[in-house]
C-alpha cells in the first residue's frame, strides 16, 4: 500500500486547489487596493467639485451685482 501523500489526489488535486486558493486570495487583495484607490479618487473628485461649485456661486453672486448695476444705469439713462 502506498503512503497517503503519494496518492494521486494529494499529488495532483491538492496542489491545484491550493493554487486556486492562493490566487483568489491574491486577487482579492489586489481588488482591495484598487477599491481604496477608487475611494481616494472619489474623495478627490468630490472635493474638486465642491471647489468648482463654490467658485460658481461666487460668479453667480458677482453677475447678480453686475446686473443690478446695469439695471441702475439703464434707469438713469432713461430719465
Amino acid at each position: 500500500m502506498t503512503p497517503w501523500w503519494k496518492e494521486p489526489f494529494f499529488q495532483i488535486a491538492v496542489p491545484i486547489i491550493v493554487t486556486f486558493i492562493v490566487a483568489t486570495w491574491n486577487q482579492n487583495r489586489n481588488f482591495t487596493s484598487i477599491d481604496k484607490r477608487i475611494d481616494d479618487l472619489k474623495d478627490y473628485m468630490k472635493w474638486r467639485f465642491d471647489v468648482v461649485d463654490e467658485s460658481l456661486k461666487e460668479v453667480k453672486a458677482d453677475l447678480r451685482e453686475i446686473k443690478k448695476r446695469v439695471d441702475g444705469l439703464e434707469l438713469r439713462a432713461w430719465h
